[in-house]
């Protein structure tokens, strides 16, 4: 060994990259020989124990290891069981070795012989707290939440060494859902109203199944025709208000379900011959103004004079559209949304602290290991790039056998070292070059160190070091609404839970249509849309912000002033500059206060068709704080 290479047996080493200490000291409780006398003086000093097992030792050994506990054993052969019955092995027995602490971690007896198993003392420490404890991802990195647990420990002086710690950490990606439209539904299901399906009479009532058939045949014309859904609502509408589906309605002049003038149009009172140049002219109007409001479209086409007199079918006809393309709680299709749940650290139920932490560093291939009294948690890459502390040659300075295997089909990843302790530099997690190897020169990390110390050998293996892993990604679950899948009632979400590929400003993810925009009844300065979807579905916000505000009544209660009037709970949730109120909820998960992000779920849709409603959810907007009841205002 030259001088150089001994003084620094006692020179502290900074890594360049980390800014991690090594200190090459640390390794004498591998590479000095055991003080067995002073061994037993610790031991028989623990309660004043009179048991002599001096000339009893017949095995000490120790084992340093980057992805493990250190570990240190010693074998006594207990001739007399002298040992075994004087009871001080039934206690946590604490023993200095060349300024490590450790700490009697477990027994194995064979025959006479008794190994005793120590610990590191902060390791102990930590196995023996299992307190729950938990973190969300997005409000604490992985190393943060395992320091949080080194340092609830609040004996000795342990220190937490990660030089990542607040690194948010790359995730894996989730397959975000393509965003299906209108024509996406249309080819993956044949449209049509399922059979005993009867239309409301927009009262409490129900037409017959002759009526429902005649829509059948009206709204088939439009799609073959290739009307979009605004169309087919405007279709409807114009039956609705001018026969109530009846073939037969005249009023001596104008005949069949869109009351059609013999001079002008086929008047047959057969459906689709009579619907046919109806949404040739509609399709053309709408092509022209595609803005224009639903009743400007039917008029455009009918004429009557009375414009708003289609309006007050809009709802029902919406029903039947979204039965016939089935979007909705009574239609063949079902939806299927993606609940992304929250990531969290957590220690799980029966696990100590110590298996906590080392098991968070394994999901993603980090390493956590102790020198002396601190803990450390880095990559193997990380480590990697640190300066290497020693090169060493077969045969020289003190390295008697380099082994390991050569295949021309892989490179070289492993090593192991025999090698004169007391002559190694690099403790585990330092890099070591290796020369004059052939093709195993090169650098690696320092994984493990063990020895016996009844012998001045001892051997240590490198390897290269292994890629972290990423994050892992979310858990998710599939839910299904609509078409005797989940209902009201029969899904539940948690807080925090989000819909992957939700869309800014919406406040559902299964939205069938959007309703043109309209004012919030009683909500003065709140323009809304409503957001067509099946009760059970999740209700998300459409926004990052603030719960403000909630309100609404009990939705099994149905709404208090009757079909089209207010119904079930409500939230305020401002951000953006805007305050957001959502109703028609049928549950609730989020509380005044709560921090929420868009696409995070706030509850369901709540079923408005028990009463005579359409499922959706009626969402306001009020820009900025002047409006009544924003969160904003004052």
């Amino acid at each position: 060994m030259s001088p150089s290479a001994k003084d620094a047996l006692r020179r502290p080493i900074t890594d360049p990259i980390t800014g991690t200490s090594f200190v090459t000291d640390e390794l004498d409780v591998i590479k000095e020989d055991l003080d067995v006398d002073e061994f037993i003086l610790q031991l028989a000093r623990f309660k004043k124990s009179k048991v002599d097992v001096r000339p009893a030792v017949t095995a000490a050994d120790c084992e340093l290891a980057l992805d493990g506990a250190h570990q240190l054993s010693i074998t006594v052969h207990d001739k007399d069981r002298a040992l075994y019955t004087s009871g001080i092995l039934d206690y946590a027995i604490d023993m200095e070795v060349r300024g490590w602490s450790w700490r009697l971690a477990g027994r194995r007896k064979s025959g006479r012989d008794i190994t005793l198993v120590f610990e590191p003392r902060p390791v102990a420490w930590l196995r023996a707290e299992r307190g729950r404890k938990k973190a969300r991802r997005g409000k604490t990195t992985r190393a943060e939440f395992i320091r949080a647990l080194v340092m609830a420990i609040k004996r000795g002086r342990i220190r937490f060494i990660s030089p990542e710690l607040g690194t948010t950490q790359p995730r894996e990606k989730l397959d975000l859902p393509k965003r299906s439209n209108e024509r996406d539904r249309r080819s993956n299901r044949q449209p049509g109203l399922d059979k005993g399906f009867r239309p409301s009479d927009g009262s409490s009532g129900k037409l017959s199944e002759t009526a429902a058939r005649n829509a059948e045949r009206v709204l088939i014309v439009g799609e073959k025709k290739g009307a979009r859904r605004k169309v087919q609502v405007a279709a409807m509408m114009t039956v609705y208000q001018e026969s109530r589906f009846s073939t037969a309605a005249t009023n001596g002049v104008h005949v069949g379900l869109f009351q059609q003038d013999p001079r002008y149009w086929p008047a047959s009172r057969d459906p689709e011959r009579d619907a046919a140049p109806f949404y040739d002219k509609l399709i053309a109007a709408d092509r022209q103004n595609p803005n224009a409001r639903l009743t400007s479209l039917i008029e455009s086409v009918q004429g009557s004079g009375q414009p708003e007199a289609y309006a007050q079918w809009r709802t029902e006809a919406e029903q039947i559209v979204d039965h016939f393309y089935g979007a909705s709680t009574g239609g063949s299709e079902s939806i299927s949304v993606t609940v992304v749940k929250p990531y969290e650290f957590r220690v799980k139920r029966g696990e100590n602290w110590y298996r906590t932490a080392t098991r968070l560093a394994e999901e993603v291939n980090w390493r956590l290991w102790t020198v002396r009294d601190d803990f450390h948690y880095q990559s193997e890459t990380s480590l990697f790039d640190s300066k290497s502390l020693m090169t060493i040659k077969e045969g020289e300075g003190g390295i008697d056998i380099i082994d390991f295997d050569d295949d021309d089909r892989k490179p070289v990843t492993e090593l192991t070292v025999t090698c004169r302790m007391r002559m190694w530099l690099a403790p585990v997690g330092t890099v070591v070059t290796v020369e004059d190897g052939g093709s195993a020169d090169g650098r690696y990390l320092v994984s493990n160190i063990s020895r016996s110390y009844f012998s001045q050998s001892g051997q240590v293996t490198l390897r290269k070091p292994t890629k972290p892993k990423l994050e892992p990604a979310n858990e998710t679950n599939q839910l299904t609404f609509g078409g005797g899948g989940a209902g009201l009632g029969s899904s539940s979400f948690s807080r925090g839970e989000r819909i992957r590929g939700s869309r800014p400003g919406f406040p559902t993810t299964a939205t069938t249509s959007v309703l043109p925009i309209h004012d919030t009844a009683g909500l003065t300065g709140y323009p809304a849309h409503d957001y067509m979807a099946p009760a059970g579905s999740p209700c998300v916000s459409p926004v990052d912000g603030k719960v403000c505000k909630i309100s609404g009544s009990d939705p099994s209660n149905g709404p208090p002033q009757g079909p089209h009037g207010p119904f079930g709970l409500s939230v305020y949730i401002s951000g953006g500059g805007s305050t957001y109120y959502l109703t028609h909820m049928g549950s609730r998960v989020v509380h005044v206060g709560q921090l929420v992000r868009q696409g995070e779920i706030i509850g369901t849709v709540g079923d408005y068709a028990k009463w005579g409603g359409a499922n959706h959810i009626h969402m306001g907007v009020c820009v900025g704080g002047s409006c009544f009841g924003s969160c904003l205002s004052g």
